[in-house]
């Protein structure tokens, strides 16, 4: 994690996407439905 942060200015979109990754995991039925892409998008940075 270190090293990727410092890669670039991303790392504040890599951490806020990790933010909406909790936050589907409390309502991953309506916004899974709605984003599909915001469970595959942080294993596609990575």
């Amino acid at each position: 994690m270190g090293p990727m942060q410092s890669y670039h200015n991303g790392s504040a979109i890599i951490s806020h996407r990790r933010r909406r990754e909790k936050f589907n995991c409390l309502t991953s039925h309506s916004v899974a439905n709605d984003n599909p892409n915001l469970k595959i998008q942080p294993l596609e940075v990575m």
